[in-house]
């Protein structure tokens, strides 16, 4: 089996799935070529199988006015380079010759469809959260899924909550597959015991809107003079980190809460496995974009992190049904409090039966391996 993925960039930090799949498909047999604008992280993710487009050709439907011109029902910027874009990959598909032609993201299945149905070649497409909730609201967008769906052989996402998205965008429900975003238990190792009482928390992600910082800051603010020796670590990134700052040091926590900047995905789960619990307070922005399935969430109950996060998208779904008295409304800070302030005020053998419950949750339900081999049996199903 030979596969061509399509992606915009590989492999951005916050895309360690896409490189995951990949190298999970390499190890059953899977031989894969990756076509991307542009290559990042080649030292720490290691592949030789990349072939780049010009970089000029970027494009990113949520930059550039993008979309005020979509709501306009004007083509974004991008569009303009679609068909630049497709003529080169009619000319490097031919000489990858692939089974199956993979698109990474909603908008790069659009752009590519063409080409896969001139090469007479199946295509699957990954949705993964904001292409099937933010863009999806657009009229611009709804269009062009409408024109996607019956070209695909089939359609993943990563979870119960993102299929039913799908469905109510019309996609065809023989063709939609859940492959959930898996960790290997093997680069993720648990570590021994659990620390009790939980007074350092850890959170990770980029810091936009929907990865819900403001909402862990604002809770942590009704706890902090409850429990003096309360901390927190965010990890991560992005546009919002002057407003973060600003917030906490009008909360008097510019001691007691620290802004760590993006990190290696092998040192943001070493700052994992040195906190006490984790905490993800997701929820929908305010232009629509929502999560899939956060991956760190799956590496955070592997490490054996006791874990408070919000029902949000996917979010339930990672979350064994034990524990879900850790989930607190998204965008509820009141709630997000008394879902710490639990975690908190638990003994170490409440804490254990939690670690141990989500541990094994997560082995089960989003191992990398067993995920990938569902991709690997889809693929094989679509090229008949």
């Amino acid at each position: 089996m030979r596969v061509l993925h399509f992606c915009r960039s590989f492999s951005p930090l916050s895309e360690t799935f896409v490189y995951d799949y990949i190298i999970g498909l390499e190890r059953h047999g899977v031989e894969n070529h990756v076509v991307a604008y542009d290559r990042q992280n080649a030292d720490s993710r290691p592949f030789a199988r990349v072939e780049t487009i010009d970089g000029s050709l970027r494009w990113n439907p949520r930059r550039l006015g993008a979309r005020l011109l979509a709501v306009l029902g004007l083509p974004v910027p991008g569009e303009l380079t679609w068909p630049a874009v497709r003529r080169r990959l009619r000319r490097v598909a031919p000489r990858i010759a692939p089974d199956v032609v993979h698109a990474h993201f909603g908008p790069e299945g659009v752009m590519i469809a063409p080409v896969a149905a001139a090469l007479g070649l199946p295509l699957v497409v990954t949705f993964y959260g904001f292409d099937v909730s933010q863009l999806a609201r657009l009229a611009y967008w709804q269009t062009h899924y409408d024109r996607l769906w019956p070209a695909t052989a089939a359609i993943t996402v990563l979870s119960l909550d993102m299929k039913r998205q799908a469905l109510r965008l019309g996609c065809p429900e023989e063709k939609l597959h859940v492959i959930h975003l898996g960790r290997n238990g093997h680069s993720v190792p648990p570590r021994a015991g659990v620390r009790s009482p939980v007074r350092r928390l850890v959170t990770v992600g980029r810091l936009i809107e929907k990865k819900g910082h403001l909402d862990a800051v604002e809770a942590f603010g009704r706890l902090a003079a409850e429990y003096p020796d309360l901390r927190l670590e965010i990890v991560g990134e992005g546009d919002l980190r002057p407003r973060l700052e600003r917030r906490i040091q009008e909360l008097g926590l510019g001691d007691r809460i620290l802004l760590r900047g993006a990190l290696s995905n092998d040192r943001a789960l070493a700052a994992m496995a040195e906190s006490d619990g984790f905490l993800l307070c997701s929820r929908t922005g305010s232009d629509g974009d929502q999560e899939g399935t956060p991956t760190v969430l799956v590496e955070a109950q592997m490490i054996g992190l006791p874990c408070v996060a919000t029902v949000h998208a996917g979010i339930p779904e990672l979350i064994p049904p034990e524990n879900r008295t850790l989930l607190a409304p998204e965008g509820d800070v009141d709630g997000i409090a008394r879902c710490v302030q639990h975690l908190l005020t638990r003994d170490e053998a409440e804490l254990q039966r939690i670690v141990d419950t989500g541990r094994r949750h997560v082995s089960a339900q989003f191992d990398l391996a067993q995920e990938t081999r569902k991709l690997m049996e889809l693929y094989g199903v679509c090229a008949g």
